[in-house]
């Protein structure tokens, strides 16, 4: 007769599939921009009217599709991080290749954040700047760079970008800091002072990324 705990006909009992954890709903949020900013190699860009065409999405996994240039689908099934995604939406709707995502838990290394107006999260991202972030004045210029990194073989640089959340998301921006914290260690750098996040959103020059790198320096150091 079969062993224990095997069925007749022999052969070992197929293992269950592990049970999934559930996605935080804390993570599963949808939130207007009032203004985007990111810092690659030393110069500072700005998406212009951030605030009609971008939504920032937490997501259990990348939505299909997303992200258009990426290097891989996202976190799996039951990952314990999520998808972030810029979603670039046209007067007639979404527009998928003008938007882009990010595996929280690959892609990104610290992040810090405000939780005063002007409500802001700060990340340093470790996957090359998407295509679609590229201004079509400076694209010639950024796709040289690229190829020369490729071809001598250097390591694409780390980049940081800075999402302005509109004060109407203040709780679900706020929770959604709260669950990222409980999952993240070390890359948590913690709060932004809002005078520095004002003078984040407000200034266009290099000067206030620079500051935040130095005191990401300093924090790691410590």
């Amino acid at each position: 007769r079969a062993p224990a705990g095997q069925p007749p006909g022999g052969g070992a009992r197929p293992c269950a599939a592990p049970a999934q954890p559930s996605p935080d709903p804390r993570l599963e949020r949808s939130m207007s921009l009032i203004a985007l900013k990111w810092y690659h190699c030393s110069r500072v860009y700005k998406a212009r009217l951030a605030m009609q065409t971008y939504q920032f999405r937490f997501s259990p996994r990348a939505p299909a599709g997303q992200p258009p240039d990426g290097p891989g689908p996202g976190p799996g099934v039951g990952s314990a991080f999520p998808w972030i995604s810029l979603e670039y939406h046209s007067p007639t709707g979404l527009v998928p290749s003008k938007g882009c995502g990010f595996d929280f838990g690959a892609d990104i290394g610290d992040f810090r954040y405000c939780l005063a107006e002007p409500f802001c999260l700060v990340l340093w991202i470790r996957r090359p700047l998407p295509v679609a972030l590229w201004p079509k004045k400076m694209h010639g210029l950024l796709d040289r760079e690229a190829r020369r990194r490729e071809q001598q073989q250097e390591a694409e640089p780390e980049w940081t970008m800075a999402i302005f959340i509109h004060p109407q998301h203040a709780e679900e921006f706020t929770q959604a800091i709260e669950a990222l914290r409980e999952l993240s260690g070390e890359r948590d750098l913690g709060l932004l002072d809002p005078a520095a996040a004002q003078q984040l959103l407000e200034n266009n020059s290099s000067v206030s990324f620079n500051e935040l790198h130095q005191q990401r320096t300093q924090a790691t150091r410590q």
